[in-house]
C-alpha cells in the first residue's frame, strides 16, 4: 500500500470455551527490508517471494498496529467473518497511514516518537 508494507498473522484459536478468528495487523515501510538486506549483505532478497518481507528469518520488524478477534458463532459464515476481517485489515491500514502523515509527515517521524514499542531500537535504525 502505497510506500508501506501491510500484512496480517491470522489464526483460529479457541478460548473462553469459544473459537475466535484472530487478525494482527502488521505495518512497515517498505524499503526498510531493502535496507536491511544491503546492510546483512543479503541484496538478492529484494527480488525474491514478497512473503520474505512478513515471515522471513532475515527481515525488518513491522509495528503491529491492532489485534483484532472475531468470535466464530456459525462455521456456515465463515467467508463472511474472513471478508469482514480483510475489509477491515483495508481500514485500518488506511486510517493508520493517513494519521501518519496527517499528524507526523512520514512513518520513519512516527517511529522516532514512539516509546516501549515491539524491537523499539532496531525500527529507529533502520533506515533513518
Amino acid at each position: 500500500m502505497e510506500d508501506f508494507f501491510a500484512y496480517a498473522v491470522c489464526f483460529v484459536q479457541f478460548s473462553n470455551e469459544r473459537y475466535e478468528l484472530v487478525l494482527g495487523i502488521n505495518i512497515k515501510c517498505y524499503v526498510y527490508d531493502d535496507l536491511f538486506w544491503k546492510i546483512l549483505n543479503m541484496a538478492e532478497n529484494i527480488n525474491r517471494k514478497e512473503s520474505l518481507r512478513a515471515n522471513g528469518a532475515f527481515a525488518c520488524p513491522a509495528l503491529e498496529l491492532k489485534e483484532i478477534v472475531y468470535e466464530i458463532v456459525n462455521s456456515d459464515r465463515l467467508e463472511e467473518l474472513f471478508s469482514d476481517a480483510i475489509l477491515e485489515f483495508k481500514r485500518e491500514v488506511e486510517l493508520f497511514i493517513n494519521k501518519v502523515r496527517k499528524e507526523y509527515g512520514d512513518f520513519n517521524s512516527y517511529i522516532l516518537e514512539q516509546c516501549d514499542i515491539l524491537d523499539e531500537k532496531l525500527l529507529k535504525n533502520v533506515g533513518l
